[in-house]
């Protein structure tokens, strides 16, 4: 017979895996599309805040070129300026790297979390599922020896 409990429970568990693969695969591209989404962004802001800070130095450059101060003061402090400038410009550059850097993992993290979640939820109602699906058989099992120790009875009182 085709509908038995252990054939029923395979079935049942076949296509809830395959529904809970299909929906782990669904979260994971969505969070993948939002995760690459926040990569832009940050990318983006962070081109544009060098090219600010890059016109900024330039300005200051020449600023400081046009200032009127004699040639040997200019020659002496103009090079240590030019220099501190560059050097606080890299600095930025590396924090902003490095922040980047902390939000995409921070990111991965709570996108891992979050599927992770999922998945335990999921399993925790399959579980649930099954188990109820368990007792169900069991029960209609019971019936069913019932039936057939009530029948077998019967049969002995009436033999």
């Amino acid at each position: 017979m085709s509908h038995r409990p252990d054939n029923y429970m395979e079935n049942i568990q076949t296509h809830f895996t395959t529904a809970l693969e299909k929906i782990c695969t669904l979260q994971s591209k969505l969070f993948d599309a939002k995760l690459k989404a926040v990569e832009e962004t940050y990318t983006k802001l962070l081109e544009n805040n060098n090219k600010n800070f890059n016109q900024l130095l330039l300005t200051v450059t020449k600023s400081l070129k046009t200032q009127p101060v004699t040639d040997k003061i200019n020659g002496l402090i103009s090079p240590l300026e030019k220099e501190n400038i560059t050097l606080k410009s890299s600095v930025q550059e590396l924090r902003n790297d490095f922040v980047l850097s902390t939000e995409c993992w921070k990111s991965k993290m709570e996108t891992q979390t979050t599927q992770m979640e999922l998945q335990k939820q999921t399993y925790e109602k399959s579980f649930k599922d099954l188990q109820t699906a368990i007792d169900t058989l069991e029960i209609q099992i019971q019936g069913k020896d019932d039936k057939i120790n009530d029948i077998k009875r019967s049969l002995d009182n009436t033999t």
